[in-house]
């Protein structure tokens, strides 16, 4: 396979996009930037240009309004707000910094359990921040649960762990299986929370399901591993060059996100961070060769895109800015989070269904009912019509 040259470019944000909230609020949670943007910044604060109310809104939508706090401040910028805007976003910090902390407890109980029963575990995505705590701050990301991963014949060790310790469990009846041969998508047991701390911990036996467990496969995950303690106990995290790869996948396809134009700023602040912190750790060039062996090369392009524009990072490549994924970033900034014009909306709206459509066939044939075979065929066409058609798809638009 073709290698490609590396050119680190870092971007120089020419003018910041008071216009669109979703790209202002983006360039706020950047782990960089230069003097000039953030000259342009404490004018536009200092102008009142700025609507504090519509970014602290977004921010909540997004999850992001701890680390909004904490960019501020490694900015300087944070003393310039309001001092309404201050507390607002002070509290939310706060409130998050006392919630990881209480999750880091709940997972130091349970990694001593795991290494007393030789349980090997490793920790991903949000959890595997507290080993390596590449946001410098505590309480910058915002998590929901904690995802570890085991191997498969640990599981029911793991689930008598999480009893004695008081969790229970939470029923989902989306995790029941339809009875399919083809039905593999499930990577982990229905999550456990702790009734008094209210700590969710989802035991993973695979990494991730779908193309973004294709992206990082699970023996890929443990061969690579790193491994870490916390509070002395032993465990493990992803590999950085695995980290940007699951990442990227868990940022874009799960849920439709690429298709639906709707990518999340936690994920991207994760992404961005992991690039600016670890540049010297990632393979370019395997991270684009297994896109492009996924047949991924546009999503996770236009999500370069969107990080080397909105968050200032490098574009690792000598190549310019593939076409298709400047078509796509537009998409996603311009349809997502539109300005506020009645008159071109409605197109836009149409334009975003159109798209929607064209892909999903694509997206369900690898997503929903993927395993592989000529004989699933029937199988995976009876899922593409049946998710086309229902309810649940037209609400997604």
């Amino acid at each position: 396979m073709k290698t490609i040259n590396h050119q680190f470019n870092h971007h120089l944000i020419e003018t910041i996009p008071l216009s669109n909230d979703y790209a202002l609020l983006a360039l706020f949670l950047s782990p960089t930037l230069n003097e000039n943007t953030l000259l342009q910044i404490h004018s536009a604060i200092g102008k009142e240009q700025i609507i504090w109310i519509n970014i602290l809104q977004l921010s909540g939508t997004e999850r992001c309004t701890p680390l909004l706090y904490v960019r501020l401040n490694q900015h300087d910028l944070f003393s310039n707000l309001p001092t309404a805007i201050q507390s607002i976003i002070t509290k939310a910090y706060q409130n998050n910094l006392k919630r990881n902390n209480t999750l880091k407890d709940g997972l130091i109980n349970l990694l001593a359990e795991f290494e007393k029963q030789n349980i090997n575990s490793l920790l991903l995505k949000g959890a595997a921040t507290f080993c390596d705590n590449y946001y410098g701050d505590p309480g910058a990301r915002v998590m929901g649960d904690l995802d570890i991963l085991v191997h498969p014949e640990h599981i029911e060790k793991c689930k008598a762990i999480l009893i004695t310790q008081g969790y229970t469990e939470m029923f989902d009846p989306g995790m029941a299986l339809n009875g399919l041969a083809t039905d593999i998508r499930h990577h982990q047991i229905p999550a456990y929370r702790h009734p008094i701390t209210n700590v969710i911990i989802e035991i993973h036996f695979n990494v991730s399901y779908g193309q973004a467990g294709r992206v990082v496969p699970t023996e890929q995950a443990w061969k690579n591993k790193i491994e870490a303690t916390l509070e002395n106990s032993n465990t493990s995290i992803l590999s950085v060059q695995d980290r940007v790869l699951l990442n990227t996948a868990h940022a874009l396809l799960p849920r439709r996100e690429f298709i639906q134009g709707e990518v999340s700023l936690l994920q991207l602040a994760d992404f961005s961070t992991l690039v600016s912190q670890r540049l010297n750790e990632i393979n370019w060039d395997d991270w684009a060769n297994t896109a492009k062996s996924s047949h991924l090369e546009t999503p996770f392009m236009t999500y370069l895109l969107m990080s080397h524009s909105l968050m200032n990072t490098i574009w690792p490549f000598k190549f310019s800015t593939p076409k298709v994924a400047q078509d796509n970033y537009q998409r996603i900034i311009n349809l997502t989070y539109p300005k506020n014009n009645n008159n071109t909306f409605s197109l836009k709206k149409i334009y975003r269904k159109r798209y929607y459509y064209l892909r999903l066939p694509g997206w369900v044939w690898n997503n929903v009912c993927y395993a592989p075979g000529f004989i699933n065929i029937p199988i995976r066409i009876f899922s593409l019509i049946r998710v086309i058609f229902r309810g649940r798809s037209w609400s997604k638009i």
